[in-house]
């Protein structure tokens, strides 16, 4: 899968070292208060520009991310 290579390409972890259980709500929630987020859910992602700040992240689209790297 293109994705799991460019985040192994980073020597990114492709798993969520978590206690099982772990609440995803509780994950988002602490997400959310990052230092650097200006509008509901922030990343700071490498681009080709350098590092680019992108605001405003899809909840869903982080918990769906987050249910994938769940251990079983």
């Amino acid at each position: 899968d293109r994705d799991v290579t460019g985040v192994q390409t980073c020597a990114l972890p492709i798993s969520l070292h978590a206690a099982p259980g772990t609440d995803i709500d509780e994950v988002v929630r602490v997400m959310a208060r990052d230092k650097k987020a200006t509008a509901g859910l922030t990343f700071v992602l490498d681009g080709p520009a350098g590092l680019e700040v992108v605001p405003d992240v899809a909840e869903a689209a982080v918990r769906d991310a987050l249910d994938m790297v769940q251990p079983v």
